[in-house]
């Protein structure tokens, strides 16, 4: 099994699943499917946007269209996210997608030397109106 691939048609054949986003030729990011649990049939997304192309909607539009390749490409049926609890915009781009609440991790991640809380953020392939692939 490799380690890391792009090919979400053998989701069996790598570990994690990395894309980059592009704008005009330039690449501006990353979206990343890991953690994938194929007996329960989930996996937990992941993103980065560079900093001089933030808050310009090119996020909204990657992770929108990760998720819907994601459901229309594998049999995933549910895909998950951590956001620090103080990232506001990455969460308000979790829930305009679609995305929903579903728990708090307390002090789960350390960022910049203090104990974090994660929000938990879930989204099912029903929810999204994607047939199973």
């Amino acid at each position: 099994m490799a380690l890391m691939s792009s090919d979400l048609s053998n989701l069996n054949g790598a570990e994690e699943f990395q894309f980059f986003v592009r704008s005009g030729g330039i690449l501006i990011g990353t979206v990343t499917l890991i953690n994938i649990n194929h007996k329960m049939m989930y996996a937990e997304i992941g993103y980065n946007i560079g900093e001089n192309f933030q808050g310009k909607g090119f996020a909204t539009q990657a992770v929108r269209q990760f998720v819907a390749m994601i459901f229309s490409r594998t049999a995933l049926r549910r895909l998950i996210a951590h956001v620090a609890e103080d990232n506001i915009p990455s969460r308000k781009l979790l829930e305009k997608i679609g995305f929903q609440q579903e728990g708090i991790l307390r002090e789960h991640y350390i960022i910049n030397s203090k104990p974090t809380n994660e929000i938990l953020y879930g989204i099912l392939r029903s929810e999204c109106g994607t047939p199973n692939a």
